[in-house]
């Protein structure tokens, strides 16, 4: 392609077909100025490519290059590639787009009702700059401060908005959860053979940590309908009265038990959520059910990390390493529930225990 555009001193616009949303589109453009100095099997240097003076470049530069466009289909045939491509004379019919003439990067839909007065206000300020994309920053008339911890809180951006910071609130229930492992024996080497015919080698696997169970406590507000029901005991905190409940999941219900508790975190999420939503439903709460470790990303996450992407659910946000995860965020794909895992750990300073 390279070979023909600087043989024959032409622009060419190449054409997609996008089979997924049924449309043209413009996809490449290979223009002459900007590869006529690259060498090809023709020419073996890049000087036969270049002009002998100013004059003679300058008289190529207002030399008129045609553009010619074209559309490029693959298919396949016993198991090759194939590559059909087609002249296209008019761009306008085949992408039902109208391009600018001088940059060819942006498009404008004839149907749309303001397709006059847009297009014309792009073609004239594009002939002025030749066509070429100048970017520039515009900022506010008005210098924004940077306050993500207000910007990205809903709920502190309306109590902020309304003068009722002070009916601001921390988050009172959530879940907790805990794994406990069993060792199992594996002894297997593996790396450099000590010798040429011993089946010892230079390191050794030993054992392996598998996971045996799983308990959560969920914290939710007290409600009059858990006195009955030995699943909640009752609580006394400094905010009141609050329900704990505990489950439980372990190898007796099978191998698949930790995606069972997954899915009932899940459950008990829903709850959860809607305790810590305040009394007043102007004030707006979208906050993450927060399910806490404790020094869970150095240990317990490694244990499950594996099963928080199924056809059920997903993870929406990883912040950490693969070796460490600092918050990992799950979403149910048909409730859209969102959980969040954290370890404790994280918000507090280091200590020693001695």
């Amino acid at each position: 392609m390279n070979k023909l555009i600087i043989n024959d001193k032409i622009n060419v616009n190449i054409f997609y077909y996008d089979n997924d949303d049924k449309f043209y589109y413009l996809g490449e453009r290979k223009q002459y100025n900007k590869i006529k100095h690259i060498k090809t099997d023709d020419q073996h240097s890049c000087s036969d490519l270049r002009y002998d003076n100013d004059e003679t470049e300058e008289e190529q530069s207002d030399e008129i290059i045609h553009t010619i466009n074209i559309l490029l289909v693959s298919d396949t045939h016993e198991s090759q590639s194939i590559y059909h491509v087609f002249r296209v004379t008019n761009t306008d019919g085949l992408t039902r787009q109208k391009y600018c003439p001088h940059c060819y990067q942006q498009s404008f839909d004839p149907k749309d009702d303001h397709y006059k007065r847009d297009y014309d206000s792009h073609v004239s300020q594009c002939k002025i700059i030749g066509g070429q994309i100048i970017k520039k920053v515009k900022l506010d008339e008005q210098p924004f401060p940077f306050i993500p911890h207000i910007q990205r809180n809903e709920t502190y951006a309306y109590l902020l908005a309304n003068n009722a910071t002070q009916q601001f609130k921390p988050t009172h229930y959530y879940i907790t959860y805990d794994f406990e492992t069993v060792e199992r024996k594996v002894n297997t080497y593996f790396g450099k053979p000590l010798s040429k015919d011993s089946v010892i080698r230079n390191s050794q696997w030993i054992s392996v940590l598998e996971p045996l169970s799983v308990a959560s406590t969920i914290k939710l507000k007290w409600r009059e309908q858990y006195n009955n029901d030995d699943n909640y005991r009752k609580i006394t905190t400094p905010f009141g009265s609050a329900a704990i409940k505990a489950i439980y999941y372990d190898q007796r219900q099978g191998t698949d038990f930790i995606t069972q508790w997954i899915e009932q975190v899940f459950e008990e999420a829903k709850q959860v959520a809607l305790d810590n939503k305040y009394d007043n439903e102007a004030i707006p709460y979208n906050q993450c059910v927060s399910i806490i470790g404790f020094n869970s990303s150095r240990f317990d996450q490694a244990l499950f990390s594996k099963y928080l992407h199924n056809d059920k659910w997903t993870i929406q946000s990883f912040i950490g390493t693969m070796g460490q995860g600092k918050q990992i965020v799950v979403e149910h794909k048909q409730t859209k529930q969102q959980i969040k895992f954290i370890d404790a750990m994280n918000y507090t300073q280091p200590t020693n225990l001695a």
